[in-house]
């Protein structure tokens, strides 16, 4: 006998949890905001195709995905006991990525779940509604369960003061689908990801200026067009633009820009391409010295016109600027310090925020919005910081 039940969006199940026993959910929502559950079966002995739908009221759009599984090998480093989930199906198999599909064939003795979004409209009627979570075996309704959802009279209001970003890499992309950056092809599914991001509440985007200095050496992914010009630089930001343009067309409203200097501490300049690093030549040494005479000089060009540039398009105010990730310890002091006196003597209208879990860089005036690591963040906040937050 397959069993199946209903689960609220922050669990997860792995391909050996054990079955259990909810016949019955109920939900909580504002007008115009979106709500999750999930739909769980557990097999028995024999494969079968299931099914998963949702009926209800046409007011209220249900969207029904199969929950797929990722391997995962190891446990995460350095978590405390009390914080490791799942510890008795890993190392193994992981629910991580939607699907658009309403069917999955299920193998013996095995747990599978699907994901239901619920959204529901600004204008929509506040009161109880009821869903129905429907299985079918083979195409055969089997279990019907119940979804109790009340909307309560209150609009979720727009939120503000509270930027929300994730870190896209346009190299991952063009590594995935197989196409060349800033080609046709690459602005299409571009502009799909972009929009994803936007329906999920994101409203800042990293823009690869520059290859983003970030967990090791990137393939080059330049939007700025860069060439020698006698003794100095030229700039073609049309890459640039369409890129503004393209989150701007998706509803992003923040941007922030590549790190100007290398990862963890600052020690070296950026890696910087002629052209869009189309024939990988770099314009100088990848250990060149961060505040060597050749980069002072090519942020003397370049920071200049960055200015312009943003003046120009408005978004100087919604732009987030960035040194170094993820710098700490005292070695990383003093090179993270020295980069900062260089950005504030050739762009003091630069406001700088990273990512650092070592308040002593807040404490040295450093940067002027320190991004803590979660555990962290109360560190900063005691101390008279105030901080983003992040985690991995």
């Amino acid at each position: 006998m397959i069993q199946y039940w209903l689960a609220d969006s922050l669990r997860r199940f792995y391909p050996l949890s054990p079955a259990e026993v909810h016949d019955e959910i109920s939900l909580r929502a504002l007008r115009g905001e979106r709500v999750s559950f999930q739909m769980v079966c557990r097999t028995d002995g024999t494969p079968v195709t299931i099914g998963a739908r949702v009926e209800g009221p046409d007011a209220i759009a249900v969207r029904v995905r199969r929950i797929g599984f990722v391997p995962m090998p190891h446990l995460n480093t350095e978590t405390p006991d009390d914080d490791v989930e799942g510890r008795d199906f890993l190392p193994g198999y992981v629910p991580d990525p939607l699907f658009s599909e309403t069917t999955i064939l299920a193998g013996p003795h095995e747990t599978n779940a699907f994901w239901v979004s619920v959204a529901i409209p600004d204008d929509a009627a506040p009161g109880e509604y009821r869903l129905h979570a429907v299985c079918a075996e083979d195409g055969q309704e089997c279990a019907r369960l119940s979804v109790i959802l009340t909307v309560h009279p209150a609009v979720l209001p727009v939120r503000h003061n509270f930027p929300v970003t994730n870190w896209l890499y346009a190299d991952a992309i063009a590594d995935w689908y197989r196409v060349d950056l800033w080609d046709e092809p690459f602005w299409r599914l571009l502009d799909r990801y972009l929009r994803n991001l936007a329906a999920h509440g994101q409203d800042t985007i990293y823009v690869p200026l520059f290859t983003p200095p970030l967990d090791g050496i990137k393939r080059p992914t330049q939007l700025l067009g860069v060439e020698p010009a006698g003794d100095g630089f030229a700039f073609d930001w049309t890459q640039v633009e369409r890129w503004l343009e393209a989150a701007r067309v998706a509803g992003l409203r923040f941007f922030e820009w590549t790190h100007l200097f290398s990862q963890w501490g600052a020690a070296h300049a950026l890696r910087i391409y002629r052209g869009h690093g189309e024939s990988g030549d770099l314009l100088w040494d990848p250990a060149t010295p961060a505040t060597a005479d050749v980069y002072r000089g090519f942020l003397g060009a370049f920071l200049p016109d960055f200015e312009r540039f943003l003046r120009a398009e408005g978004i100087i105010e919604q732009s987030f600027f960035h040194l170094s990730d993820e710098p700490h310890g005292a070695a990383h002091l003093a090179t993270y310090r020295a980069a900062r006196e260089l950005l504030r003597e050739r762009a003091p209208w630069m406001r700088i925020m990273d990512a650092m879990s070592d308040v002593a860089f807040a404490r040295e005036g450093l940067t002027d919005t320190p991004v803590a690591l979660l555990p962290q963040a109360p560190s900063f906040v005691t101390e008279g910081f105030p901080a983003w937050a992040y985690f991995c």
